[in-house]
This record gives C-alpha cells, sequence and structure tokens, in this order.
C-alpha cells in the first residue's frame, strides 16, 4: 500500500464501518494525534514503528492473536459503555473508535481490517 497521508484508504475498514454502522466513527487525523498523545505516545517506540513494551506492567500476554483473543481480551478488560479507539499501524487508514462491545461484537472484522491494512495487529487502547 502506497502512504499519501492520513486515512487516504478507508476502503481498508470498509467492511468494519458498515457492520458496526454509527456505531463507528473515523477519527480526524488531529483526532487520531490527539487520542494517541493519551494512549500510545506515553510509551518509547523501536525502530519508530513499534511500541516499546520495557518496563511496562503487562496485564496479559498471548502468543496468538485473533478474533476471538481481542474479543476476551476486551470482555475482561473493557468496561461497559467505555470508547476503544483502534489505531491500524498505518497512517493511510483512518483510525476508527467505538465503544468497547461494539469491538468485541465485530472482532473478526478488526483483525482483518489490520492485515488489510498492512499491520500484523490492530492496536486497541482503551
Amino acid at each position: 500500500m502506497k502512504m499519501t497521508g492520513y486515512g487516504m484508504y478507508p476502503e481498508d475498514i470498509a467492511a468494519l464501518l458498515a457492520a458496526a454502522g454509527e456505531a463507528a466513527i473515523v477519527l480526524t487525523y488531529e483526532e487520531d494525534r490527539a487520542f494517541a498523545d493519551l494512549s500510545l505516545n506515553r510509551f518509547a517506540s523501536v525502530n519508530s514503528t513499534r511500541l516499546d513494551w520495557q518496563g511496562v506492567e503487562v496485564l496479559e500476554r498471548s502468543e496468538e492473536f485473533g478474533g476471538n483473543g481481542l474479543r476476551a481480551l476486551l470482555r475482561r478488560y473493557g468496561g461497559e459503555g467505555e470508547l476503544v479507539v483502534v489505531f491500524w499501524g498505518n497512517h493511510a487508514v483512518p483510525s476508527v473508535a467505538l465503544e468497547a462491545e461494539a469491538v468485541a461484537a465485530h472482532a473478526e472484522m478488526v483483525v482483518a481490517a489490520a492485515t488489510s491494512a498492512g499491520s500484523t495487529s490492530p492496536t486497541a487502547v482503551y
């Protein structure tokens, strides 16, 4: 996928957006950066593309990550009505905000969209 700017490839998440309907909020670049400042940017990066988890308390590890794994994590750690922002690891695909229950309900589509966006897994922060 050619990088041309934030949000240039919303088709990579079209199935998720269609399934989630009005529950999904596609973030503008400014909103994406504001949420990143509150969440992802708390962590250092490795080679500017991966989060550096050294020194961070890990609540749970999983060697394999798929729709069922994402759903289980969200049900264990996501509170009712809690907002989740899904970052795709690729600025060409816009970040999406949904309630934790909606992400859990569409977990397979979230993981599939991450693959389409060129990421090995989505980074969901709440």
